[in-house]
């Protein structure tokens, strides 16, 4: 979505200033909304999301979203390491060996 109101809105520009910005800038911008709306206060809000009013049900919720956050930003962390330590090496010419 991000990237198509970005060129929505530079249709009408000159052609010098319709150029493509770095894809870290969408992916910055997706993610920004991403966790912003998985927030359980933002599905609770919004009706999608039943949490009481004690506060066991709000930490549980708490909890489950800060879980699932760490599952999908730290767990793959090693992999992407090892993938980059990898590439790295075959820049390097350090694997003419397999």
């Amino acid at each position: 979505m991000a990237r198509l109101h970005h060129y929505m809105t530079c249709a009408e520009q000159p052609s010098i200033f319709r150029h493509d910005t770095g894809i870290g800038f969408f992916q910055a911008i997706s993610d920004a909304v991403a966790l912003s709306i998985g927030t359980p206060a933002h599905l609770s809000r919004i009706g999608l999301l039943n949490i009481s009013e004690d506060d066991v049900s709000k930490n549980m919720a708490d909890m489950n979203y800060l879980y699932k956050a760490i599952l999908n930003d730290i767990v793959p962390l090693p992999t992407g390491y090892v993938i980059d330590l990898y590439r790295w090496n075959v820049f390097n010419l350090s694997l003419i060996h397999i």
